[in-house]
């Protein structure tokens, strides 16, 4: 995430474009060992399901929820 915020940083045209990861960035900086026990040192499994959240915003905005590759 900080490399990420680094690539928004150079690349960005604007001033807020330029310090949007700056939160991120921040609580990374200032609360990394916290993170790396509580996140590194886990079997974390996402409930997240990208098929599902694709399904549902095709339903929203009336599109067509056909996967094209």
């Amino acid at each position: 995430m900080l490399a990420w915020g680094e690539i928004m940083r150079k690349t960005a045209r604007c001033g807020l474009g330029q310090t949007s990861a700056n939160p991120i960035a921040t609580t990374i900086k200032k609360l990394q060992e916290f993170i790396d026990t509580r996140v590194k040192n886990t079997d974390y499994q996402s409930e997240f399901d990208m098929q599902k959240a694709v399904l549902e915003s095709c339903d929203v905005v009336g599109r067509s929820s056909e996967i094209h590759e």
